[in-house]
């Protein structure tokens, strides 16, 4: 579902997927429902961890990822291979899981 956010100035994209599974806990720690993923023996706790490889320091090759500036330009913005680009305002990101499925 998209989702808007307002986030500290020079925000990048490991800035948004943590703030994301943030606001997912937040929402769900008290509901008494479990929330692990239901693969990898439930082990995998956070969208972050299924998307980010911390050793490599870059995404998995099966994830689709792609950064736009705002309409009308949407000009692509090089998320996928600079991790640490700070994103635009009103940027407009997707992220895809497995997109060759």
């Amino acid at each position: 579902m998209p989702r808007v956010m307002s986030l500290r100035n020079e925000a990048h994209i490991i800035d948004i997927i943590a703030t994301l599974d943030q606001e997912f806990h937040e929402k769900t720690k008290d509901d008494g429902k479990p929330h692990t993923m239901d693969f990898q023996d439930k082990k995998v706790k956070s969208l972050l961890q299924m998307l980010w490889n911390p050793i490599k320091k870059q995404f998995y090759s099966d994830v689709g990822i792609e950064a736009r500036t705002p309409f009308p330009d949407l000009k692509a913005l090089p998320v996928d291979t600079d991790w640490r680009f700070s994103l635009p305002n009103n940027a407009n990101l997707i992220l895809t899981p497995d997109p060759m499925c």
